[in-house]
């Protein structure tokens, strides 16, 4: 009997996912083959029980770690950029090269002891790991282990949660300004940049408002640097990122 799970960071953060058990029958001496399905990883702790010629029951077993490897960064950056197009064919194609680069230097594992195993772990957030991996989701043991479903999380986030906020803003501040104009996609993305980064909160909560702000006669967008400089400075910050690296 084989069975895989275990939180994917240092302090067990994220949602705990163990996959098995799967059962099989083996003589002794046989060899059997075990795959593990994508997107999985961590303790692979397998329990051999049989019964002696005393039949008396026995059962011993052992825990293997499974790890992650490098993904080559042109296989990476093609990923980010194809699901981006797809979901937002009028946007800036490459944001997420920036965003990633940013997130994770695009390392979805980095090498690190974990549980006395220095190996190549999911690439965890500086809090103990409630993000996870290359765009730096939350912590699921998929997002962790597979990387495709990490680049597909982390653009889907984007670009419907954080640009639907986006959206959210901008027809809030066109119904008070009828003669705003409607902001283009690329435009719209830096609204939805500050949704995404860490200040976030700033934009209601602190009323300090997103990237682009109605000017003083309401006729059009501006830059919202003077009442929320940081977070249009991380904005800026990440744009410069884009196809840079």
């Amino acid at each position: 009997m084989a069975c895989l799970g275990h939180p994917p960071t240092n302090h067990n953060k994220g949602s705990q996912r163990t996959k098995g058990p799967w059962s099989f029958t083996a003589q002794i001496g046989d060899m059997h083959a075990f795959a593990l399905d994508s997107g999985t990883g961590g303790n692979l702790t397998f329990t051999a029980s049989w019964t002696n010629a005393s039949n008396k029951k026995r059962a011993l077993s052992r825990t293997v770690h499974v790890d992650g490897t490098q993904i080559p960064t042109s296989m990476l950056k093609s990923a980010l950029i194809s699901r981006y197009q797809t979901l937002q064919p009028t946007g800036t194609s490459n944001l997420f090269t920036g965003i990633a680069w940013n997130e994770s230097k695009y390392k979805q594992f980095v090498q690190f002891p974990w549980h006395q195993i220095n190996g190549c772990w999911p690439n965890q957030s500086y809090d103990g790991g409630s993000h996870i991996g290359i765009t730096q989701v939350p912590t699921t043991m998929n997002e962790a282990y597979d990387w495709g479903a990490n680049v597909v999380g982390g653009v889907n986030l984007f670009s419907t949660d954080k640009m639907n906020a986006a959206v959210a803003w901008e027809n809030t501040q066109r119904s008070s300004h009828p003669q705003l104009r409607a902001l283009s996609t690329a435009e719209r993305e830096r609204d939805a940049l500050v949704f995404w980064g860490p200040y976030a909160g700033t934009v209601y909560g602190q009323r300090l408002g997103a990237y682009w702000v109605p000017n003083a006669a309401g006729t059009d967008w501006v830059k919202n640097s003077r009442q929320n400089p940081h977070a249009t400075a991380w904005v800026d910050m990440v744009e410069s990122l884009v196809g840079v690296n």
